[in-house]
């Protein structure tokens, strides 16, 4: 027979002392303490499972044979007290298949081994407070709960592949130089926590993954994790009320998060104050919480990009209040469901890169943005905020270094509300829809955009655009729209680059506000003759008649050459203002002889009609009076010496009279044609001048009547040729 080497002697020699000490302690061993004893004295496994499988099942340990079962207070004398520990080998305690009885109490313990319990059963849990251990291992085991406050672990901790606690995991201040792996754990505890970590420290890895399931809150608050956190396909469930299902709050994780490919919880994921060095992926996960937060991050630093999309879906508020993302924030398809209240809260939200909340986004509920920045772009091409009774989308005060896309299939049941925006690119809601028809569909009063504004190509606004004070460097695109018989739109005290619409897309009549707005040019391809325009500008409300609008675009069209129109424009300008102004009777009156006479300033030429028709009268009359006698000489000197009273003789030396000139001279003031002061109508002859029907003069009184009216309008026509020429009349 062969002799042992040393080494076999060695252990053989271990292993009785070992068993010669539990001896002393216990007294009395069963075949499994001996068996086990020997094991970890030989540096070997303590395996107590059977062949079968089923029988293998640490949840039916309670059927299991005496053969396997140990006492905790076995294990845990090893684990403390010199003498033995000093035997177990560096492989440390490896128990498989057994059922541990009673509580494993190591608390305070420095156990220079590990300890792995692999499939195997501790019914009562076990106590590793301010333990100190290399590594812990319990793969496929089932517990009670475990008490781990302050817990230093060298390397790893395992509750995986198909571990199970009923009760509670406490890991408050542990600390975990490897990774913490619960992947396929399941954690058991609907009354209290399932984990309970605030505070962990891990070097590296948090998985709970794979299968993890948790009934009872999961508690990562505070804690600082050196690699990643990993809730891949995982289940969080809290259902009690006000519970959480994941709480992180002020978590610190150096690599990413993901809740995602599977991820579920019913009960608030809670982020708040998180900080992430990589990235939060949350694609295909649920996060269920229908009264109240479904994902808590308010004020979340994260150094990469968020991902809420592709499967996500959250019922209940999701709320990135205040978060710093150095990377993207990735909504596309994501669906927040939150009917009564916020869907996504992301508001003073600092993105570094892009925004986006498209290709089959869903928000039911408001989405909010507000004071939110974004380095990139916010599109949302292609996505539905609905939320039919309120705000849809909230995003006042935004910043975007880039452009905003609402178009492309966008469409909104609710108000979008963006006052305040500031866009450093363009605005673009080209086929994009807007639905609130009882209020405002679009609300950007004081939108700031450096580029253009694009509402065209299938854009449909079911309520009111409103661009109050808005401020658009480039152009403002209106055109083609889908049922503008539906829209409102408001430009009052805005300011255009240039405007480009066209005739079929404007509003119907009332529901075109244009006050104050300033524009620079009109599109060549929008219309730009008079006609045209003025039915644009009729279709402002009636209501308050303002000049503005009228001189605007007047100027906007001098300025491009066509003076004719403006003139026009400035000319319907005043027929409206007295159509449509409060003025009085005389200002009435005063306002349509300006129009017929010198067309308001802006047709001077047109008082020389009144003129010329005045002289041809004045012609005829003078020389109907003439012929009848009624006009005489001015001057004594006019007649010859000698001659009889009865038959006066007008001297050759008198200036004849000439009916035109006196006609020109008595109604062209400041002229002086030799007509006027040396004849007129003398009111004491008598004659019959005309008789026809009405119109009947037997005396020169008449005439003498009509010279002086003559000379009023001669007056009057004349100053208005002169200010109308002058410009000194603009109506």
């Amino acid at each position: 027979m062969p002799k042992k080497s040393n080494r076999g002697q060695g252990q053989v020699k271990k292993a009785s002392i070992l068993l010669d000490l539990a001896k002393d302690k216990f007294r009395s061993l069963t075949k499994a303490e001996r068996k086990l004893f020997k094991a970890f004295a030989n540096g070997e496994r303590a395996d107590f499972s059977v062949d079968s499988e089923e029988n293998n099942d640490p949840a039916h340990a309670d059927r299991w044979s005496g053969e396997r079962v140990l006492k905790a207070d076995r294990i845990a004398w090893l684990c403390t007290d010199p003498q033995a520990s000093a035997l177990v080998t560096h492989r440390g305690i490896v128990v498989l298949g057994a059922r541990i009885d009673g509580k494993l109490d190591l608390q305070f313990a420095k156990i220079s081994f590990s300890l792995s319990l692999r499939k195997s059963s501790l019914p009562v849990g076990l106590n590793l407070e301010q333990t100190e251990i290399p590594a812990l291992f319990l793969h496929g085991t089932h517990t009670g709960p475990i008490k781990a406050d302050g817990l230093k672990v060298k390397g790893g901790v395992f509750l995986d592949d198909g571990f199970r606690a009923s009760g509670e995991v406490c890991l408050l201040g542990a600390t975990i130089g490897g990774s913490l792996d619960c992947s396929n754990g399941h954690l058991i505890s609907p009354e209290n926590g399932a984990l309970v970590a605030d505070g962990l420290k891990v070097e590296r890895n948090v998985f709970l993954r794979d299968g993890f399931e948790a009934e009872g809150e999961v508690r990562l608050s505070g804690a600082t994790i050196g690699g990643q956190v990993d809730c891949s396909g995982g289940q969080f469930i809290n259902r009690n009320r006000g519970g959480r299902a994941l709480s992180a709050d002020e978590v610190n994780v150096r690599a990413s998060v993901f809740l995602s490919d599977g991820f579920r919880a019913e009960g608030p994921v809670c982020l708040y104050d998180a900080a992430i060095g990589g990235t939060l992926e949350c694609e295909d996960g649920q996060f269920i919480n229908s009264r109240g937060y479904a994902l808590g991050a308010d004020r979340l630093k994260i150094e990469n990009c968020v991902h809420l999309c592709g499967g996500f879906k959250a019922e209940g508020e999701v709320c990135l209040l205040g978060a710093k993302i150095g990377g993207s924030l990735e909504c596309d398809k994501g669906q927040f469901i939150n009917p009564d209240g916020v869907a996504l809260n992301a508001d003073s939200v600092e993105v570094k890169g892009d925004i986006f909340l498209r290709n089959g986004f869903k928000g039911k509920g408001e989405v909010r943005m507000l004071g939110t920045t974004t380095g990139g772009n916010l599109e949302c091409d292609k996505s539905q905020f609905i939320n039919p009774d309120g705000v849809a989308l909230s995003a006042d005060v935004l910043k975007v270094e880039r452009s905003v896309f609402l178009r492309n299939g966008f469409k909104a049941e609710g108000e979008v509300r963006m006052l305040d925006v500031t866009i450093g690119g363009q605005f673009d809601c080209s086929e994009g829809q807007f639905i609130n028809p009882d209020g405002v569909a679009l609300n950007a009063d004081r939108l700031k955009v450096d580029g253009s504004v694009f509402l065209n190509d299938g854009f449909k606004a079911e309520g009111e655009v409103c661009l109050d004070s808005a401020t658009i460097v480039k152009t403002l695109v209106w055109t083609n729209i889908e049922s503008p018989e539906k829209t409102t739109l408001n430009l009052q005290l805005a300011r255009i680059g240039t405007l480009w619409d066209d005739q079929e897309s404007w509003p119907e009549s009332g529901k075109l506000h244009l006050h104050g707005l300033v524009y620079d040019e009109i599109d060549e391809h929008a219309p730009t003759d008079a006609q045209s325009r003025i039915d644009w500008l009729h279709r402002q409300p009636t209501k308050h008649f303002r000049t503005q609008p009228y001189e605007q675009l007047a100027k906007v069209l001098r300025k491009s050459g066509h003076d004719s129109e403006a003139k026009r424009i400035l000319i319907a300008k005043a027929k409206d203002r007295a159509r449509l102004a409060k003025l009085t009777w005389p200002e009435k009156f005063w306002y349509h002889f300006l129009g017929k006479s010198i067309g308001y300033g802006y047709r001077p030429l047109r008082a020389c009609w009144f003129v010329l028709a005045f002289v041809l009268l004045g012609w005829f009359l003078f020389e109907k009076g003439y012929r009848e006698d009624f006009m005489t000489p001015s001057k004594e000197s006019a007649y010859v010496s000698g001659s009889s009273w009865k038959n006066l003789q007008v001297s050759e030396n008198y200036p004849k009279f000439n009916s035109l000139v006196y006609s020109i001279d008595t109604f062209v003031p400041l002229v002086d044609l030799h007509q006027a002061s040396y004849w007129f109508p003398n009111a004491n002859r008598r004659g019959e001048m005309f008789n026809i029907k009405m119109l009947r003069w037997f005396s020169g009184s008449e005439l003498f009547y009509y010279k002086l009216f003559h000379t009023i309008m001669g007056w009057l026509f004349t100053t208005l040729l002169v200010v109308g020429l002058t410009g000194l009349i603009r109506s």
